[in-house]
């Protein structure tokens, strides 16, 4: 995912260094791949996205219109910034553009016009090449210790300290994968940034998913540790179809990491499936059993016994009978209690009631047993992940 270097490492690169950040300073951190010139008007019809850009302003200048749409349109390709080299055509970065940088976090650099072009670009590609070569050996020697059947915990720890010479590799470890469509959203509820200077954390991506290894303390807290960690503030419950991270348990012994690995891999394929309240983060520990069911779930014996546990609503009409079967699996995941049945179905509490009287007709049971609710818990998840298959 990362593929370069931010905005704010560019700024310590070479006479780059004598750049002044006039706006966007909340965009620091976006990323560059790339560094191109811009001294044609429609040379932003060839940007590919994380572009670095260096103008004169031969193209903007005595164009208010274009200099204000010029940054819009940079922001919307997910440019990592421009940089104005002050002289003649532009004396002054104008203030239209500073604002609305300021207002898209777009960085605009000003640069001294004494600077040529070449020690900008040349110093900066360098240093971007040499980041890629890096991450892609990185994502490599990741791949290979997650997929390779390392029983040498010896031989585990060493890969882990060529990737990471600063991890503590006698730690348990944690490890999450993350599925992604755009990095843009990722970034939008994972701490990038501070993941990769963190000393206790190993990431790199595999099959287009980012995978993050955490060495952590045993605490009966890690969970939130590592939420606090890897997520902005409340945005593991977040619910974007973009992004989804599960979560592994803690590892003790380092030989289980494939198979942690290999198992975070097939919920992420299912997680879509599971009855679980749609977020972001997943602790694996949390869905474990779903997982399990749905393994089932296909099987013969499986169907025969929610046939046999539902089957009394054959005999009540289609309308009542969904609204029956979900008002069942929600008083049945919440242990019978009603006041909290009624809060999570947003549902009046004599409306309920009613409905359970109901349903204690239809199945011919008093539902007041912890045994009879745990039934129809798993009967009707079954039930549901039958009719996803």
């Amino acid at each position: 995912m990362q593929h370069g270097i931010t905005v704010k490492e560019a700024l310590n690169i070479g006479r780059l260094k004598e750049g002044k950040v006039v706006a966007g300073e909340k965009g620091l951190d976006r990323i560059v791949s790339y560094v191109d010139i811009l001294e044609v008007p429609d040379a932003i019809n060839w940007l590919r996205g994380e572009e670095l850009l260096l103008t004169t302003g031969y193209a903007i200048k005595d164009r208010p219109d274009i200099q204000e749409n010029l940054i819009w349109e940079l922001a919307k390709l997910n440019a990592a910034g421009i940089i104005i080299k002050l002289n003649r055509f532009l004396k002054d970065i104008p203030e239209m553009m500073i604002e609305k940088a300021n207002e898209l976090n777009l960085p605009i650099i000003q640069l001294p016009a004494d600077i040529p072009y070449i020690e900008i670009t040349h110093t900066l590609l360098k240093e971007i090449l040499l980041r890629q070569n890096t991450e892609r050996w990185v994502n490599e020697t990741l791949k290979e210790l997650l997929n390779c059947d390392y029983n040498d915990v010896d031989k585990i720890k060493n890969k882990l300290k060529s990737i990471n010479s600063n991890f503590p590799v006698g730690a348990p470890v944690v490890l999450a994968i993350v599925s992604y469509n755009h990095a843009s959203d990722l970034k939008k509820f994972l701490k990038i940034t501070e993941l990769r200077h963190n000393s206790k954390i190993i990431s790199g991506e595999i099959d287009g998913n980012l995978v993050i290894i955490f060495a952590v303390n045993i605490s009966p807290v890690w969970k939130k540790e590592i939420e606090e960690i890897l997520f902005y503030p409340n945005a593991i419950k977040e619910v974007n179809n973009d992004v989804v991270c599960i979560i592994s348990k803690v590892i003790k012994n380092l030989s289980e990491l494939q198979k942690e690995y290999i198992r975070l891999n097939d919920a992420l394929k299912i997680i879509n499936k599971l009855p679980v309240d749609k977020r972001i983060g997943y602790f694996y520990d949390d869905i474990v059993h779903y997982i399990f069911l749905n393994k089932i779930s296909n099987s013969d014996i499986a169907k025969d016994f929610v046939e046999y546990v539902i089957g009394p609503f054959r005999n009540v009409s289609d309308k009542d009978r969904n609204i029956l079967i979900n008002t069942l699996y929600a008083f049945a995941k919440n242990d019978g209690n009603i006041s909290r049945t009624s809060r999570g179905c947003f549902m009046h509490r004599n409306t309920l009631i009613y409905r359970i009287n109901k349903l204690k007709d239809v199945l011919n049971n008093p539902l007041d047993s912890p045994e009879e609710l745990f039934k129809y818990n798993l009967a009707l998840t079954l039930h549901n992940l039958i009719e996803k298959l």
